[in-house]
């Protein structure tokens, strides 16, 4: 019988493998944005899951926030400074 701990994990990889699939197969650059989030955060799930909490924290601050400020700028281009 498999552990809780091995049931979390294959549930949280199947989720970032579906995440990844998706953003790379959609043609909407927004739900392809969402997906990747959907990845990233999986992925610091499983950092939390290994008990590495701070790269977690890392993983969200960095490179969500950079997915997100990246879209921002693909989608708006006409409210960049100029």
């Amino acid at each position: 019988m498999m552990s809780l701990g091995a049931i979390f994990f294959y549930i949280i990889s199947a989720f970032i493998l579906l995440m990844g699939i998706l953003a790379v197969t959609t043609r909407k650059i927004f739900r392809s944005a969402i997906y990747l989030l959907g990845s990233l955060i999986g992925i610091a799930g499983l950092y939390c899951w290994l008990e590495v909490e701070f790269i977690a924290v890392v993983q969200i601050v960095v490179y969500v926030g950079r997915n997100c400020g990246s879209y921002y700028f693909l989608h708006f281009p006409h409210t960049a400074i100029r």
